[in-house]
């Protein structure tokens, strides 16, 4: 129930104070990867933290642009 609960939080980005209404960061979290949406992926993220006390998320770069993608490397 909480990682369902968190896994429905709106996720908001701020630079410098502002709101921002788009960033990549928010496409990617609206999307992060091509077999889970949002919100199966924040509860597993949430689930494994409560169960064993820690939790990772790794950003895939898979080319030489500094924007992480949801699409795995090759």
């Amino acid at each position: 129930m909480i990682a369902k609960n968190i896994a429905s939080l709106d996720w908001q980005v701020f630079r410098n104070n502002e709101l921002l209404e788009s960033s990549p960061i928010l496409d990617l979290l609206s999307n992060p990867n091509q077999t889970q949406s949002q919100c199966d992926f924040f509860e597993a993220v949430v689930s494994y933290k409560l169960i064993s006390g820690n939790t990772y998320i790794e950003a895939a770069y898979p080319s030489l642009s500094n924007k992480p993608s949801n699409t795995p490397p090759r």
